[in-house]
């Protein structure tokens, strides 16, 4: 059986290990992976020297095993299975403009050596002296299915395999990355949760079910709606109208919120009828776009 002995998520501002928040949210805003490294790490200059899309695979493995058991992870006996659907496009673009002007042509060293996104997998491998199995993989979309079937494939053709790093590690820019990774092991008893297609989506979905949950408190109290409770808001229910009963007042007080609290700005009317649907919707406005 294969379970999953630890996790961590790490979006822009937020940290989650195992489920637990690691960090004050303030302090992350700037530069959460450059922070993240200063007050953990701070020992491996080569960190400044990688794309971003290493970055997030060495900050958030570092994170992951810092209290891991450790027994079994060493020489070929830990693999490393990375997915996402970018590939190293964000350094795949910075490539690009050294190159884009004829009269300024120069096609830099560094910036090529990161071209690939399975370079991450090498870095994480060198810096625990992993010897296993590493593999990236781009795919259309998340896919827990196809993910647990490789995880699973690589487990069964090496029997010396007794652990794996795995998960979605995506990069866009500084604003727009996500790392869900998981440390999973090969095991005789259930002690750890399961590997399974839900298991590893819940856990891909956590930020989303943090944000609801917080969004929901905080209508609450900018509304004054004393007598509900967050479990008495359905997340697909509508917001105005005859779901939540809101009203154009309240929609004010809405946008003055995402505005304080998540450095959201709405300047179009088309928008504000769109993303206040319900609070799925909205919660997922907030995660692609919020700048705190």
């Amino acid at each position: 059986m294969l379970a999953v002995e630890q996790w961590i998520k790490i979006v822009p501002g937020l940290v989650y290990l195992n489920g637990e928040s690691l960090f004050s949210n303030a302090k992350l805003e700037d530069d959460t992976l450059t922070f993240i490294y200063r007050q953990c790490i701070n020992s491996y200059p080569k960190f400044f020297k990688m794309d971003g899309l290493s970055r997030l695979g060495f900050i958030a493995t570092e994170l992951l095993l810092q209290n891991a058991d450790k027994s079994h992870i060493a020489d070929n006996n830990c693999a490393t299975l990375l997915f996402n659907m970018g590939g190293s496009i964000n350094n795949d673009y910075h490539f690009q403009q050294t190159i884009a002007d004829a009269n300024n042509f120069f096609p830099s060293p560094s910036i090529f050596v990161y071209t690939l996104p399975n370079i991450v997998t090498g870095e994480i491998a060198i810096r625990h002296h992993f010897y296993g199995e590493t593999a990236s993989y781009v795919l259309g979309k998340w896919d827990s299915k196809t993910i647990i079937q490789i995880v699973e494939s690589t487990f069964d053709s090496d029997r010396s395999i007794e652990k794996c790093i795995c998960g979605w590690i995506e990069y866009i820019n500084e604003q727009v990355f996500e790392a869900d990774l998981f440390l999973i092991s090969r095991i005789s008893n259930c002690e750890h949760t399961l590997l399974t297609e839900k298991t590893i989506t819940t856990i891909k979905d956590f930020n989303m079910e943090q944000t609801i949950l917080k969004l929901k408190k905080e209508i609450i109290e900018v509304l004054n709606l004393e007598d509900m409770q967050p479990n008495d808001i359905d997340n697909d229910m509508p917001l105005f109208g005859d779901g939540l009963g809101l009203d154009s007042v309240d929609g004010l007080e809405l946008i003055v919120l995402l505005e304080k609290n998540y450095g959201i700005k709405l300047d179009s009317p088309a928008l504000y009828k769109e993303i206040f649907r319900s609070i799925n919707v909205l919660a997922d406005y907030i995660i692609k776009n919020r700048t705190k």
